[in-house]
């Protein structure tokens, strides 16, 4: 599934461009294509939410996962991240999971709740990288924080491949 932002217009995940959603891996050839899987901290996940929880994965290189980093003080975006080397450890399952949530803000739109961090969900910022951000109960934010799909192909259980744009 290709997944588009309610605001419009293509969100590409680049190395090395710091405007957008960044790796430090030097090997990465990112792209826009995106594999949702079981979330890595499912074990820390109530049995009534666990259909939701999932981790986003690189579909050529499944060991890259996109995570959230507090990369400015105060701030998290979402990053590339090797799940055998990953940058913390001890946060890295919590960090890598989300629930995807069917109608978040709007009918046909998805939200991305992060698992370990209340009311904060991912959302296209002004600049062009996707934020967790505490919720704004605001018009922009709420069209920032909803995404839709097309392309959708499943091939079993949990696993659909998305694009994502903006």
């Amino acid at each position: 599934m290709e997944i588009i932002n309610k605001q419009g217009g293509p969100v590409y995940v680049p190395q090395n461009d710091s405007n957008r959603m960044v790796s430090d891996v030097f090997s990465a050839n990112l792209h826009n294509q995106f594999l949702f899987i079981p979330c890595l901290a499912m074990d820390k996940i109530h049995k009534d939410f666990q259909a939701q929880c999932i981790s986003v994965v690189d579909p050529q290189r499944p060991e890259l996962f996109y995570r959230k980093y507090n990369s400015d003080p105060g701030r998290f975006y979402i990053e590339a991240d090797v799940d055998y080397n990953p940058r913390n450890p001890k946060t890295f399952e919590d960090d890598a999971s989300f629930y995807m949530i069917s109608h978040g803000f709007f009918f046909g739109y998805y939200a991305f709740h992060s698992v370990d961090m209340p009311y904060r969900y991912t959302r296209l910022t002004p600049d062009g990288r996707i934020a967790v951000d505490e919720f704004e109960c605001t018009e922009a934010f709420r069209n920032e924080a909803s995404w839709t799909g097309y392309n959708f192909s499943t091939q079993c259980t949990f696993t659909q491949t998305f694009s994502i744009s903006s």
